[in-house]
């Protein structure tokens, strides 16, 4: 899987871009000792964002967004290994829409 590992600080940044018809699943690690907040767009704040301790980590199936991350000082590494899946959107036999990755049942 795709791995990127960047240094952010406390101004919010873009470290994986979304694309349409694709499902993301990912585990995004803070390797600083500060602590890291994930949001999906560029109004994240300390605030606002869900908080990453040092040395944890967020692990997301079927992510929809893009991915940004802010920091409480500047320096602060994380590590986002990835993977994009295409979506398989239908219509079962009531009607309803379906929306499910390959390799889902």
């Amino acid at each position: 899987m795709p791995t990127k590992t960047v240094s952010v600080g406390t101004t919010p940044m873009l470290i994986h871009k979304s694309t349409v018809g694709y499902a993301t699943d990912f585990l995004l690690q803070n390797l600083s000792a500060n602590n890291l907040y994930f949001g999906d767009n560029s109004n994240l704040t300390t605030v606002n964002g869900t908080k990453i301790v040092p040395t944890g980590y967020i692990a997301k199936d079927g992510w929809l967004g893009d991915i940004w991350v802010i920091a409480d000082a500047a320096s602060s590494d994380v590590r986002l290994v990835y993977q994009a899946k295409p979506l398989i959107v239908y219509v079962d036999e009531t009607n309803q829409i379906i929306v499910r990755t390959r390799g889902d049942p």
